[in-house]
């Protein structure tokens, strides 16, 4: 028997539950056409309920209650996998663990509130390390804004306001690109181009973190200090990798077995126990696991700490972070080139790993409703990246992994990132000082793990099939040149390799330019085809 409510004025028909649901499905914003105004356009962008929450089907009813409990347990687990994560990616793009564990929370509210997915995660990505890191070592000795006699703190200060500004310039343009609708032809980056790019942040990542995997002395702490310093000029081309190689093989006979046991043992453990079920936070059991031996028996063995590098995680972060604009010694047509360069990155990568995620998101979730909406996602980027760095935070976007423990735990609407935020912020606070104690070596080896899990064999037996020799090529010369140079260099120039190949192979003896060989020239696949 279904439950009702009488109206306001106590007279007519009886109200259920039901036409209350159908009013608040009334509100929800119906998806825009290439037709549609801009104002109507406007409107759905900026409205929080969309056809992304149907599957939770009739308010009341069993789906609807099966819905939001599957949504709350999807929310607990990635909550407590995301923590670990969220610290491990501050801390390689230069900044304070805290950073990323505020910053995934109003990340996770905005995305899940205008986002273009039902199943999208937001957060720090392993992408961004190299562009962050590449900005908050603009200010530091060797970088193209450095200053003599400014002292380390206000070093920081400096870098993180212009990571700010640079942030909300890329906003903008993420902004226009969503209200331009151009997010369909963002999607068509060649599939080669991504896992080159891929590949490379991958290596990069690994060589970041070397020396604590190590236990080595490492190059980002001075002297008496806790504030993490990557001198190096991210401008010079290889200028972020070979000195960190080089410094790696002047400690090879200072490794510590110990942190390297930590930083082998955490990537082991997240993989096994991963594997057993998805329902273990595996991140969140082999932070535990390291710590406790840390602690305990290996208390002597010289194992640095977030407390050491980084001092106490403070109770209160989230703080207003103005943007700053300190030129420095560098003439002003500089610093605004260095200003778009960045900006343009954090453009290109936010906007190509959201939606590189979200199509891959409705594709193993088996979406059969509503499909992702590529220019609302990049609406909800710009937003994102706006926003987050304002409250001490850096650029996010959408998290490949975590959605994909989001929808392999059951999760079925945006909700289930809303409850995670809100846990991940509890948890976080409530543990700080436990936080605190997690070793270095350990937090290498989660990001390690995250570096080897960041391409699979699937994805290169994919390239090989879409375009055999041509397209590994090209996904190699990216990756190549992402590590030896930077993102930019390396995505440009695999664009115009491909481009080169895309114009010439029609030109080329069909044996070559052809998949298969059986069949006629028109069932015939070309190998520089477009793969979007």
């Amino acid at each position: 028997m279904e439950t009702s409510v009488e109206n306001e004025t106590g007279e007519g028909e009886p109200k259920t539950w039901q036409s209350y649901y159908d009013t608040w499905q009334s509100y929800m914003a119906k998806p825009t056409t290439d037709d549609s105004s801009f104002v109507a356009v406007l409107k759905f962008y900026s409205h929080p309920l969309d056809a992304r929450y149907e599957d939770l089907g009739n308010f009341r009813s069993a789906q609807f209650r099966k819905g939001i409990f599957r949504d709350c347990m999807a929310g607990l687990v990635v909550a407590m996998v995301v923590i670990p994560m969220a610290m491990g990616f501050a801390v390689a793009s230069g900044l304070r663990p805290e950073q990323g564990i505020i910053g995934g929370c109003v990340a996770g509210l905005i995305g899940a509130a205008f986002g273009g997915s039902k199943y999208q995660v937001y957060g720090p990505t392993a992408a961004f390390i190299p562009v962050i890191n590449g900005v908050m070592a603009l200010y530091m000795k060797g970088g193209a804004l450095y200053v003599a006699g400014v002292d380390d703190e206000e070093v920081f200060q400096r870098g993180h306001g212009m990571l700010v500004l640079i942030s909300l310039v890329a906003a903008v343009m993420l902004i226009g690109l969503g209200l331009a609708r151009v997010g369909t032809l963002v999607a068509k980056v060649p599939y080669c181009i991504l896992v080159g790019f891929t590949i490379g942040i991958a290596f990069t990542i690994v060589f970041t973190f070397a020396d604590e995997a190590l236990g080595i002395p490492t190059m980002a702490i001075p002297k008496n200090e806790t504030l993490t310093l990557q001198p190096v000029n991210p401008h010079i081309p290889g200028d972020a990798l070979w000195p960190k190689l080089g410094h790696v093989h002047k400690h090879i006979w200072d490794v510590n077995p110990y942190a390297l046991f930590l930083a082998i043992g955490t990537m082991i453990s997240m993989q096994l126990l991963g594997r057993i079920s998805v329902f273990i936070p595996s991140a969140f059991m082999a932070m535990v696991l390291s710590t406790l031996l840390s602690q305990t028996v290996w208390q002597d063995k010289e194992l640095r700490t977030i407390f050491h590098n980084y001092g106490h995680i403070p109770q209160q972060t989230i703080t207003f972070s103005p943007p700053l604009f300190h030129t420095g010694d560098a003439p002003s047509y500089q610093v605004a080139g260095i200003i778009l360069y960045y900006a343009i990155a954090i453009t290109f990568v936010g906007a190509v790993e959201s939606l590189f995620c979200i199509r891959m998101a409705d594709s193993l979730a088996g979406n059969e409703g509503t499909p992702f909406h590529p220019n609302k996602e990049l609406w909800a980027q710009g937003w994102i990246n706006a926003v987050v760095p304002l409250l001490n935070g850096f650029p996010h976007s959408g998290a490949l992994a975590r959605t994909a423990l989001n929808i392999k735990l059951g999760a079925v609407t945006p909700f289930a990132g809303i409850i995670a935020c809100v846990l991940k912020v509890a948890m976080a606070f409530s543990f700080s000082r436990w936080l605190e104690k997690i070793p270095m070596p350990s937090i290498a080896g989660l990001l390690w793990y995250v570096a080897f899990n960041m391409v699979s064999f699937a994805q290169m037996k994919q390239v090989f099939e879409e375009g055999r020799g041509p397209h590994v090529l090209v996904a190699c010369i990216t990756a190549i040149l992402v590590v030896a140079t930077d993102i930019i260099h390396g995505i440009a120039f695999g664009m115009i390799v491909y481009a080169m190949g895309y114009y010439v192979t029609p030109y080329l003896p069909d044996s070559i330019t052809c998949i298969d060989s059986d069949g006629t020239d028109e069932e015939k696949i070309p190998m520089m085809s477009s793969t979007a």
